[in-house]
């Protein structure tokens, strides 16, 4: 679970920083505040994926649980 929080958050930095240098190339613009802000949206993406991921499976535990037993 974490795992693939931390691939997407990687992936999505590393995409994200890339495009915002292409695009400062293109515009003329310093793109010196743009990591530091791009660092701190894809950490809270990072923490509501987590959240998310840790919800989901609880949620399906909890459905999915009851039921091995045989007893309803």
């Amino acid at each position: 679970m974490s795992g693939v929080s931390m691939e997407v958050t990687y992936n999505l930095r590393k995409k994200s920083i890339r495009k915002s240098a292409a695009a400062s190339k293109v515009y003329d613009t310093p793109h010196t505040a743009s990591p530091s802000r791009i660092t701190n949206d894809v950490d809270t993406i990072s923490q509501t994926l987590n959240q998310s991921l840790a919800q989901i499976i609880t949620s399906v535990a909890t459905v999915v649980g009851p039921c091995n037993d045989g007893q309803y």
